[in-house]
């Protein structure tokens, strides 16, 4: 009966979120302030408000607006009465509220769009800075921006100016100065002076950290090093590296490798990346938990993980999720109908009666009573209440 009812709630908030977003991106047309007055005409508040919470669950920013996000490079975007600005991690109004959308800062830029859907980077003063000189454009990450025109994707500098022109049907960052690049149906990797690393002949390219990528082609799967070089081929499959190692499936079976190439355990059974230098050896739809060399952590097996965060992990054992500790010990019985990451020493739950929080350690620090809840960031945590 209560993961019955817990179903019953998400599924009411999943919805109530998705109405949401429908209203952030649905907007009327016409003249700026012609356009701005029909978008708050016809816009529908969620039925909650937001606010922030620290650790011990007492509000520093009130409940009071439409929509929150976390902070990032100390400023939140924050949605009230269907416009968008900034706030400070005191509540202040840093860039009042006047964009139809608007993104995270990062780099010391935001890209936002006004009522007449123009799109254009503001620093965090809120100084307009330069235009999308497109009709789509991303965040900022490493000094460079992706932009689309007519379908085709390029590079912006943090000037605004085009380093890439648009020329490819998709692209994103791969190391820095280096981008995954789509040409017709295949994949390459080009630098910002536009040089080939990887000629544009692969069927996938993938980050796999430690400087390292994945490639697929028609005959193989291999690791190259970030200058195009191979490292490892022979693999039938590869995973990211995480904590310094990674899992291919060769001929020999399954193995784990780390970023020297060495190899530290080989078996015939499925092996997924934990994170924290774990792993799980599956039999069948169960798992252990085990380290690198092979041996065998945990007690009970598993039916689905989470990644390893702050050395817990969220483990599902029948139909119910519990954390499991670094040296394979639950934290708690399995009871929970669904599991988040522990960050910054908290955990988000959720029961019939709404969100809360809990410990390291599975102990109710903020009670579950809240319709709402993101996990914490920079040492807060977005809540919401109903709107009276």
């Amino acid at each position: 009966m209560l993961l019955k009812q817990t179903v019953l709630f998400i599924i009411t908030l999943t919805i109530s979120g998705l109405i949401s977003c429908k209203n952030e991106t649905n907007s009327k047309s016409g003249s700026p302030s012609g356009a701005e007055e029909a978008w708050l005409e016809d816009y529908e508040a969620s039925p909650f408000i937001w606010g922030f919470v620290d650790p011990t669950g007492n509000f520093v920013i009130n409940p009071a607006y439409d929509e929150l996000r976390d902070f990032s490079e100390g400023l939140a975007a924050c949605n009230l009465g269907g416009k968008w600005g900034y706030i400070d991690v005191l509540g202040k109004n840093v860039i009042t509220q006047q964009y139809l959308t608007c993104a995270d800062f990062s780099g010391g830029r935001a890209l936002v769009q006004d009522f007449n859907h123009r799109y254009f980077y503001i620093d965090q003063n809120g100084k307009k800075l330069f235009p999308c000189p497109g009709n789509e454009c991303g965040n900022f990450y490493q000094d460079f921006a992706v932009y689309a025109s007519n379908d085709l994707w390029g590079v912006l500098d943090r000037w605004g100016k085009s380093v890439i022109k648009p020329q490819f049907m998709d692209i994103r960052p791969g190391y820095e100065g280096q981008f995954i690049v789509k040409l017709g149906q295949t994949y390459g990797l080009i630098d910002t002076n536009q040089q080939w690393v990887l000629a544009p002949n692969l069927d996938e390219i993938k980050v796999a950290n430690e400087n390292k990528y994945i490639v697929k082609s028609a005959k193989e799967v291999k690791l190259v090093s970030k200058n195009g070089k191979p490292w490892r081929s022979g693999i039938e499959h590869c995973s990211v590296f995480l904590n310094d190692f990674c899992i291919v499936k060769n001929k020999k079976g399954y193995q784990i490798i780390n970023s020297k190439g060495e190899e530290q355990f080989t078996t015939s059974n499925k092996l997924t990346p934990l994170g924290a230098q774990k792993f799980a050896e599956w039999e069948g739809t169960s798992a252990f938990i085990i380290n690198f060399e092979g041996k065998r952590l945990s007690e009970q097996e598993y039916n689905g993980f989470l990644l390893y965060s702050e050395g817990l992990i969220g483990a599902l054992r029948g139909e119910f999720w519990t954390y499991v500790s670094l040296n394979g010990k639950e934290i708690l019985e399995p009871n929970l109908p669904l599991a988040w990451d522990c960050k910054e020493g908290r955990i988000r739950y959720v029961t019939q009666y709404g969100y809360g929080f809990m410990d390291a350690e599975g102990r109710s620090i903020i009670e579950a009573q809240y319709p709402e809840a993101r996990d914490f960031s920079s040492g807060l945590a977005r809540i919401a209440i109903f709107r009276q």
